[in-house]
């Protein structure tokens, strides 16, 4: 009766091992605009602060991590969010151009629109099909740029539309994977307004000291 328990539950460890686990999200800011703040693509960013001044533009790459090898990622929806007084989209242009391939905008579901940006897209038909899957798999790429403005937002992450049917495992059965995302804070943006050069403070004050000393001459 032990060595049956023993098996049974062995087999129950096996199984949950083997059980899908959620995957994780990551985001790589880069941007060459500011030398001071030079986000470098290709290094993980998700989770820090980046900074920005007035107009500058930052390109932002989603990636998604365990996806389960030998099935592969069928589709995906998502929408992401920012204060729209701080940030302000730059691009692409079209919302069909934001899905890397193999992935493309699913029947025009997207929208570009002032503080979020929201797309579902599909894996490209292919003969025989093929599959994204593994980790570091590149869905989105997109770009903000900095208002003239100052403060500090979150980019806020979660399935679109909500309540499932957003991931999608091109298995046998094409399982949802349902809501994955559930409004995850994946990075933060601070913006600066472009302050003003040392030299003009100078000027300015000392055109207001030759005011003052024309006043008292004249006087």
């Amino acid at each position: 009766m032990k060595r049956k328990l023993a098996f049974l539950l062995i087999m129950m460890l096996l199984g949950a091992g083997s059980a899908f686990a959620a995957p994780t999200f990551d985001l790589d800011f880069y941007s060459t605009t500011n030398p001071v703040y030079n986000y470098v693509k290709g290094v993980y960013d998700t989770g820090q602060t980046i900074r920005l001044e007035t107009d500058e533009v930052v390109w932002i790459d989603f990636y998604v991590s365990g996806i389960p090898v030998g099935e592969g990622l069928g589709g995906y929806g998502f929408n992401v969010s920012w204060e729209n007084t701080l940030l302000s989209w730059n691009g692409p242009a079209t919302k069909d151009q934001v899905p890397v391939d193999p992935f493309q905008i699913a029947f025009g579901n997207g929208e570009i629109g002032s503080g979020f940006f929201q797309i579902q897209a599909l894996s490209k038909p292919t003969t025989p099909p093929t599959y994204k899957d593994g980790d570091n798999i590149l869905l989105a790429t997109f770009s903000l740029k900095a208002e003239n403005a100052i403060g500090v937002t979150d980019l806020k992450f979660k399935d679109w539309p909500d309540g499932g049917g957003n991931w999608i495992l091109n298995d046998v059965n094409m399982t949802d994977f349902g809501n994955l995302l559930y409004g995850q804070t994946l990075g933060t943006i601070q913006v600066n307004a472009v302050p003003i050069p040392a030299a003009l403070w100078l000027f300015g004050s000392g055109l207001l000291g030759l005011l003052g000393f024309r006043k008292r001459v004249l006087s």
